[in-house]
C-alpha cells in the first residue's frame, strides 16, 4: 500500500474568512481501515473532497492512488437501479458486484427495480457493493450510517471489517469500533492520528484532558500566587524607594538611604523575577486544554396544543406495486410524547411520515392531525427529511426563512425567528453560508431549524 502525504494545508470557503484548514500537515496508509472523527464543521466532508480534488487549496496533497467517494451522485433515480450502477461506476464487472451484494444480503432483483424505489438502507447498501467492487482505488466513505437501522449497521460494519483501504467518516461509535484500525482526528487545534478503534482513541483522550485539566488548575493557583507575591513585592519596593526620600531621620546611621534605595532595587528585581515567573505560568497554560470539547445543551420547549391527540392513523397499509410492505398499522400520538418509529430497511417507516405530513396518501387506511383529515400538505406539521432538502442558492438564514416567507409572514419578524432557531441548533457563526459550505450534520441542523 502507499502513503498520502498532506503537507501545509489550507484551505477556505470563499466569501468566508474563518479557514477550514490551516497549515495541517499528516500522513496516512492507504492500506489502514482509518476512521474520521471530529465535531460537526471541522472539515471532515471538506477533506475528502479536497482529496478527491473537487477544491482548490494551498499546500500540497501527494498521493499515487486515485480515489472513489461514497455517496455517488445519481443524475436519473427514477431508472433501474442497474443503470445507476452503471452510472456510478461505468466499468463494473457484473460478477464482482454480485460478490459484494451477497455480502451485503442484497437480492440481485432490486437492480431490475427503479433505484428511485429503494429504500434509504438498500441504497446505501448498493453503493457501498459498487464501490468495493472496483480494484486499485482508495475509497472515501462518507457516513455510510445515515439510513441504515441498527440490523443493517452491524451488517455494513462487519462487512468493512473484512475490506482494506478506506476512509471512513461516521458518529456512530459502536460502527466505529468494529472496523477501523487507526482514527484521524480532526481536533479544535490540531489534527491527529492514532492506532486503535474509537474507544482506543476516547480512552487515550480522556486520559490526556484530564491531565491538562489537572495541570491547568495547578498552574492557575500557581499563577494567583505569584500575581499576589508580585504586587507585594512591588509595594514593599515603593515603599523603601519612599524613605529615601528627604532627610534621614536623626536616629538613623548616614548611610540610610543609599541602604532603603539598595533594598528598593533588590526588592523590585524580585518582584520583576516573579513577574517573568508568572508570564512563563501563563504561557504554559496556553498549550492545555487546546482540544477540550465543550458541550452546550440543546434546550427544547413544548409548545401548548389546543387538542390532546394530535394524531391518529387508522388501517394504514403500505403497498409498493405488488409487495405490501405495512399492513393495519395504526398509532395515536397523544401531545408531549417522543415516539421513535423503528424497524428495517425497507418497511415503509419514511413513506409512513411522509404519509403523515401529506406528502403522499397511504393504500388504504386514514390519517387525521389535530382532528382533521390529511389529504395533501397543509400548515401545522413540520418535516426534517432525510436528504435535508436545502435550496443550495439560499443562506443557512434564508432557508430557515424560507417556510414562513411563502406564509407571507414580515421580513423582519421571520428573520427574528430564524435567528432564534439558527442559534439553537448552534450555527449562528454560519447563519450567511451556503448549504455546499457545511458538513452533512450542520446541513441536518438547518434541516431542524427550518421545520
Amino acid at each position: 500500500m502507499s502513503l498520502i502525504h498532506v503537507k501545509n494545508l489550507t484551505f477556505t470557503y470563499d466569501g468566508s474568512y474563518e479557514p477550514v484548514f490551516e497549515n495541517a500537515s499528516f500522513q496516512i496508509d492507504t492500506g489502514w481501515r482509518l476512521g474520521l472523527i471530529g465535531r460537526n464543521g471541522r472539515g471532515k466532508t471538506t477533506l475528502l473532497r479536497l482529496l478527491c480534488g473537487t477544491y482548490p487549496y494551498q499546500g500540497t496533497i501527494s498521493a499515487s492512488t486515485p480515489v472513489s467517494y461514497f455517496p455517488y451522485l445519481i443524475r436519473r433515480p427514477e431508472a433501474p437501479a442497474i443503470d445507476a450502477v452503471s452510472e456510478m461506476e461505468p466499468d463494473y464487472e457484473l460478477w464482482r458486484l454480485q460478490c459484494e451484494m451477497e455480502k451485503l444480503r442484497l437480492d440481485e432483483s432490486i437492480l431490475l427495480r427503479s433505484y428511485a424505489t429503494l429504500s434509504g438502507g438498500e441504497q446505501t447498501k448498493l453503493q457501498l457493493a459498487v464501490l468495493f467492487s472496483s480494484e486499485q482505488h482508495y475509497l472515501l466513505i462518507d457516513e455510510p450510517t445515515n439510513h441504515l437501522d441498527l440490523p443493517g449497521r452491524e451488517l455494513v460494519s462487519r462487512y468493512l471489517s473484512r475490506k482494506r483501504g478506506f476512509l471512513l467518516v461516521s458518529h456512530d461509535r459502536a460502527f466505529l469500533d468494529g472496523c477501523v484500525d487507526h482514527i484521524l482526528s480532526i481536533n479544535r487545534a490540531d489534527i491527529q492520528v492514532c492506532r486503535g478503534n474509537f474507544s482506543t482513541w476516547m480512552e487515550n483522550r480522556e486520559r490526556q484532558d484530564a491531565f491538562e485539566q489537572r495541570k491547568n488548575e495547578k498552574l492557575l493557583r500557581e499563577i494567583a500566587r505569584l500575581q499576589d507575591t508580585a504586587r507585594e513585592k512591588t509595594q514593599w519596593a515603593g515603599r523603601a524607594e519612599a524613605r529615601k526620600i528627604g532627610s534621614a531621620p536623626a536616629d538613623r546611621p548616614d548611610n540610610y538611604r543609599s541602604y532603603q534605595g539598595a533594598k528598593a532595587e533588590r526588592t523590585m528585581a524580585r518582584a520583576k523575577a516573579i513577574e517573568k515567573r508568572r508570564e512563563a505560568a501563563l504561557e504554559e497554560k496556553k498549550l492545555l486544554l487546546k482540544n477540550l470539547e465543550r458541550r452546550e445543551e440543546l434546550k427544547l420547549v413544548q409548545l401548548p396544543f389546543y387538542t390532546e391527540r394530535l394524531a391518529e392513523l387508522r388501517n394504514i397499509r403500505i403497498a409498493y406495486g405488488t409487495r405490501t410492505v405495512c399492513d393495519s398499522f395504526g398509532l395515536s400520538v397523544r401531545a408531549g410524547e417522543r415516539i421513535a418509529l423503528q424497524g428495517p430497511n425497507g418497511c415503509g417507516k419514511t413513506t409512513l411520515l411522509n404519509i403523515i405530513a401529506g406528502l403522499c396518501k397511504p393504500t388504504t387506511g386514514t390519517v387525521k392531525v389535530r382532528g382533521e383529515l390529511v389529504t395533501g400538505p397543509g400548515k401545522g406539521k413540520g418535516v426534517v427529511f432525510q436528504q435535508y432538502a436545502l435550496y443550495p442558492w439560499l443562506t443557512v438564514e434564508k432557508n430557515v426563512e424560507f417556510g414562513m416567507r411563502m406564509k407571507g409572514v414580515p421580513k423582519a419578524e421571520r428573520a427574528e425567528i430564524a435567528k432564534k432557531y439558527i442559534d439553537l441548533v448552534g450555527l449562528s457563526k454560519f447563519a450567511k453560508a451556503y448549504p455546499k459550505e457545511l458538513s452533512g450534520g450542520m446541513k441536518q441542523r438547518v434541516a431542524i431549524a427550518r421545520a
